[in-house]
């Protein structure tokens, strides 16, 4: 049976990133993608525009309601927006046996804040105690932690510190479980940046969990696409990310 997936994430109406972008994703790794959609934006390729919120109680129905529809074998959590949508996606999956993968928005990369301090007071206490994995991006983990031990110490079960807002010569996710640290290095790729890797890389691994792999197998094969896509984009000259 193919697997399926469980989204909870904002819409980009451009599928550069969020909720779109991460059922096409899901479609490619060859999962079922069942959607929720926790905040409508408004973009531009370049900037966050506006973000217009959507109602708790349609959240909380949304994913009731995807979980009826047929098992979950593994959910990806993105942009959450506010702490009210914390705390209802909280009480929903408290009781998910299959491995949560947490991708912790809180600002847009062409400016805007997507999750305010109540909703990071919210997200440290209410999904990190949930989360198979939490990603955070360099800021993000400033933000939240600040380091991935800290992270570790509020619940989670593993973090995964992506690199790409590191120095331009280098770039180096690091993997951070009770066991120890797993760095995956490699080369930086110059010229177009697309939008989008952290959620591709985040739906990328809880498809492969939802098949199957392990924790490490599945974050290894997840960052080898992505970085794969991403060098696609740069030699096509699109900032469109597509997983292979």
């Amino acid at each position: 049976m193919t697997p399926r997936v469980l989204v909870i994430a904002g819409s980009d109406p451009l599928a550069y990133s969020g909720l779109r972008a991460d059922l096409r994703h899901l479609d490619t790794l060859r999962c079922r993608g069942a959607g929720v959609v926790t905040a409508w934006t408004v973009q531009t390729v370049d900037r966050l525009l506006e973000v217009r919120p959507v109602d708790v109680a349609s959240v909380r129905d949304g994913i009731a309601a995807a979980r009826a529809a047929g098992p979950v074998d593994a959910v990806k959590v993105g942009m959450l927006h506010r702490a009210e949508v914390v705390d209802a996606v909280g009480d929903a999956l408290a009781d998910v046996a299959g491995p949560i993968i947490v991708d912790p928005v809180i600002d847009a990369g062409g400016g805007g804040v997507l999750l305010d301090e109540a909703g990071r007071d919210a997200l440290r206490t209410r999904l990190l105690p949930l989360a198979t994995l939490v990603a955070p991006n360099l800021p993000e983990l400033r933000a939240l932690g600040p380091s991935a031990e800290d992270l570790l110490v509020l619940g989670a079960e593993a973090v995964l510190v992506t690199g790409g807002h590191g120095e331009p010569s280098e770039l180096v996710d690091v993997l951070v479980t009770a066991d120890g640290v797993r760095p995956f290095e490699g080369r930086r790729v110059h010229g177009v940046a697309p939008r989008g890797t952290g959620c591709a890389l985040t739906t990328a691994i809880a498809a492969l969990l939802a098949r199957g792999g392990s924790l490490g197998s599945s974050v290894e094969s997840a960052i080898r696409s992505v970085r794969a896509a991403v060098a696609a984009c740069a030699a096509r000259g699109t900032r469109l990310l597509v997983l292979d």
